[in-house]
């Protein structure tokens, strides 16, 4: 189950954000309508036997572009050997690249820059 979160800047920049993953997380066909290419290659690797977990969550993304932040979707797997594929979405408005936050407790205002505040708002699925 995935967070609802409310962060909020001291300039007055702020921006809800559903983090994390919810049940559909795990449906392939969910997976392939956002990551098509890649769930071909990660079928292939399950079929054979070498995929261990996989999981579609929201990640807390920088868009330089549209200088804002999302929560964008992203899909990985990890192999029986331990390599973990992984494959971050585009910008939702620009469908440009995305820069994921390094952690999600100390987000940066894409405003101004300084660390933004967040609030547990609740659960989503």
């Amino acid at each position: 189950m995935g967070e609802i979160r409310k962060y909020i800047c001291s300039c007055g920049y702020e921006k809800d954000l559903q983090t994390g993953g919810g049940l559909s997380g795990c449906n392939v066909r969910r997976i392939a309508k956002h990551f098509p290419k890649e769930t071909e290659a990660f079928l292939k690797e399950r079929e054979e036997g070498r995929v261990k977990r996989y999981i579609m969550e929201n990640e807390i993304s920088y868009c330089e572009r549209c200088q804002e932040v999302y929560a964008v979707p992203a899909f990985s797997y990890t192999r029986k050997d331990g390599y973990t594929c992984h494959f971050p979405g585009n910008c939702p408005v620009c469908g440009g690249v995305v820069v994921q936050a390094e952690e999600e407790e100390y987000i940066a205002c894409p405003k101004c820059g300084k660390r933004m505040q967040y609030m547990f708002v609740g659960d989503w699925d």
